[in-house]
């Protein structure tokens, strides 16, 4: 089991004079992945996506990728 993802104890800021609140709480975890390319002018692009990166999420973010290198081109 990941230590990340394990129930956890958070104190709050506030309680009753001589108490010391404590609200108990799981931390879900989840994973997201990022695919990202910077060109010669400092534009940004990228994709988030779950799970493991495919040649289909590589080849559907290279497609957008072009298409916006392209259109915005003057």
């Amino acid at each position: 089991m990941n230590p990340a993802c394990a129930l956890t104890t958070i104190p709050e800021t506030w309680a009753l004079c001589g108490e010391t609140t404590v609200v108990r709480a799981t931390d879900r975890c989840f994973s997201l992945n990022m695919i990202s390319a910077v060109n010669p002018r400092g534009q940004m692009r990228f994709l988030t996506h779950t799970g493991t990166c495919t040649v289909a999420i590589f080849r559907d973010f290279s497609k957008h990728l072009l298409a916006s290198s392209f259109s915005s081109q003057g």
